[in-house]
């Protein structure tokens, strides 16, 4: 730990300071200044700050848009396979749906309204969960 600043009481010390820069001096110049001169404390201009933690969200939303993104693939490949599985189990159902006179198009309707109606329930089922969690954590959130 940084014994700097033993002795500092943290409930009077400040943690940052504005300085207000009169016109015709360079910011960074000031900042340099302070610096060089005073120790134990760093200047760092604001506009620097402000791009550095611009900088910093932009990263994590780029991040948070790659694991959306792999989410969506991830959820469509099981789809892929569960639905896939289960028509795999129901080769006998289908095989009787075809000796009675249903088309290969009857079937595929058949089970493309099944995966509908599935997807459709899931989805409700989820945003009804997701809702009250985003709403209990929405403080969390914000701070």
């Amino acid at each position: 730990m940084n014994q700097a600043f033993d002795g500092v009481n943290i409930d009077t010390a400040a943690s940052a300071i504005l300085i207000n820069v009169a016109d015709g001096y360079d910011i960074s110049e000031v900042a340099d200044d302070i610096n060089i001169h005073i120790t134990k404390v760093e200047a760092t201009p604001a506009r620097d700050m402000i791009s550095s933690i611009s900088e910093g969200l932009g990263n994590v939303s780029g991040i948070i848009g790659g694991l959306m993104a792999a989410v969506w693939v991830l959820a469509v490949v099981i789809l892929i396979i569960v639905f896939a599985l289960l028509s795999n189990e129901r080769k006998k159902e289908f095989a009787v749906l075809r000796i009675s006179g249903a088309s290969r198009g009857m079937l595929f309707a058949i089970m493309a309204k099944e995966a509908t109606w599935i997807s459709a329930i899931g989805s409700l089922i989820g945003i009804l969960i997701a809702v009250p969690v985003i709403y209990m954590l929405s403080g969390s959130i914000q701070s």
